[in-house]
């Protein structure tokens, strides 16, 4: 990589035999010294390559071998991208620059070093974009940059902690963003391609680490609310399962996170299986329910002992609702699907529950009488 110190040295090559050739080279082994040397001052450095370029721009081209120019100036660059991507710059002078320096510039700077192999000098630019960006909303400035492309950047920022394997700062970017933003980034990921550029080669597997931590953050402070974002991010989650290691490894996510679900976000979270992945998650979906159902009842009783009646109202209905959608999914086991929607009605009639009886009565060979009766 550009930063590594191997790269950034000047070899002697075979075309360099004029005099004047050696005493040039010779001059820029001195300024090597200095952009090398680790104690160096960093202003010294950033002079001495100043220096080298304008002896650069100084030479006669006519009079040196092409090849010994092109070595010159590629070893120079090679000092120009470390001292511009990995120096101590002042605070003040990182964000005069990128106050010049448009978000749209960066995001192709760090596209073109990540294109060529440069990875950790495209996160060292990065780490300090995003911090000139935090400076910028504390003291009230502008960064010259859209929404748009502030995302962008800071998925680019996401997806080199990644390849870096940093979870550590990728779980504290993750916990300073909101749960519609992170529900936002997980979307995505979901849909960036490696063809369009070989940063989001991992993309599938940030959106789906990111799934996880965003599941978990909306079901333990689960409302009503966020019953939409909830659903979004789920339904995204199946979406990126679509391989069977995938499915199993979901199927084992959800079902470690029900640990955190209350029985209304366990309810969501069923019919969200049951509606986007029926066929592919049949037993899980059951199993689900069956852990929607079993918190729901014993939150049922405890309600019992304190004489909450208005939640205990809801805890019913969503009971009742339940076991209205485990029919549905079970509508090939009639006996068990007659049980259940019998429970259902027994604990909120309605009129599409009785219907619902009368026909699973039909299919199971009772005679059904018509009443005349009907519940609303």
């Amino acid at each position: 990589m550009a930063s590594q110190e191997e790269d950034n040295k000047l070899e002697c090559i075979s075309n360099v035999n004029k005099d004047q050739e050696r005493y040039y080279l010779n001059v820029y082994k001195r300024y090597e010294f200095i952009l090398n040397d680790k104690s160096e001052q960093f202003e010294h450095k950033v002079q001495s390559l100043i220096d080298v370029w304008k002896s650069i721009s100084e030479l006669n081209f006519s009079q040196f071998d092409i090849k010994y120019i092109i070595h010159i100036i590629d070893w120079a660059k090679l000092h120009a991208l470390n001292i511009v991507l990995t120096g101590e710059w002042r605070s003040t002078k990182e964000i005069e620059f990128f106050c010049v320096e448009t978000a749209y510039l960066v995001s192709v700077r760090l596209k073109k070093l990540c294109e060529n192999h440069c990875e950790d000098l495209a996160l060292n630019l990065v780490t300090n974009f995003l911090k000139c960006k935090k400076q910028a909303t504390i003291q009230n400035f502008s960064l010259n940059a859209t929404e748009t492309q502030l995302w962008f950047i800071f998925d680019i920022y996401m997806a080199l902690l990644y390849k870096f394997q940093d979870k550590d700062k990728i779980f504290e970017q993750f916990q300073n963003l909101q749960l519609a933003e992170g529900v936002q980034l997980i979307k995505r990921f979901s849909k960036k391609r490696v063809k369009i550029s070989k940063i989001w080669r991992n993309c599938h597997k940030i959106a789906i680490f990111g799934s996880r931590y965003f599941l978990s953050k909306a079901l333990m402070s689960y409302n009503t609310d966020l019953r939409e974002l909830l659903t979004d991010l789920l339904k995204t989650y199946l979406a990126l399962s679509n391989t069977d290691v995938l499915l199993q490894e979901f199927v084992l996510s959800v079902r470690n996170l029900t640990n955190l679900a209350d029985a209304e976000g366990l309810c969501v979270m069923c019919e969200i299986i049951h509606r986007e992945a029926a066929e592919k998650l049949r037993h899980f979906a059951i199993e689900m329910y069956i852990r929607a159902l079993t918190t729901d009842m014993n939150e049922l009783e405890r309600l019992k002992h304190v004489n909450e009646d208005v939640k205990m109202k809801l805890t019913t209905s969503r009971l009742a609702h339940t076991f209205s959608n485990l029919t549905d999914l079970l509508d090939d086991h009639v006996k068990v699907a007659r049980e259940c929607i019998l429970t259902a009605f027994s604990l909120e009639p309605t009129k599409e529950r009785l219907k619902r009886i009368e026909e699973l009565a039909k299919r199971s060979g009772f005679p059904v009488l018509d009443t005349g009766k009907i519940y609303t």
